[in-house]
């Protein structure tokens, strides 16, 4: 996957799932992307031309989790992901990041 820090970067930040309740707190909300958007100019496998899709691709997954996370949740997972637990949780998010990478790299 080209991406992959991108994607681990949002893996660090973001949770699991109930859209009745959801939403990310502003503070996490802004973490995420700003430690999303670091990891992803950094990353060697994301050609410097690309790297203004950044914006994008980091932009799309905190709107993709906001949707579907809340702070409790958020935090949760987090927790989980840093000590490596494979929950359902962080499978649900991991679905995330493949469409909006898309969208955010693919050749228009």
């Amino acid at each position: 996957m080209r991406y992959r820090l991108a994607i681990f970067a949002a893996l660090i930040s973001v949770l699991a799932a109930t859209p009745a309740t959801a939403q990310l707190s502003t503070k996490q909300r802004t973490d995420f992307i700003n430690d999303c958007l670091s990891t992803c100019r950094k990353n060697p496998r994301v050609p410097e031309a690309q790297r203004p899709g950044c914006d994008t691709y980091c932009v799309c997954v905190a709107n993709e989790a906001d949707k579907l996370f809340n702070e409790a949740q958020y935090n949760q997972i987090s927790s989980d992901f840093a000590a490596g637990r494979q929950t359902a949780d962080i499978k649900r998010f991991q679905e995330l990041p493949p469409a909006c990478n898309r969208k955010a790299f693919s050749p228009r």
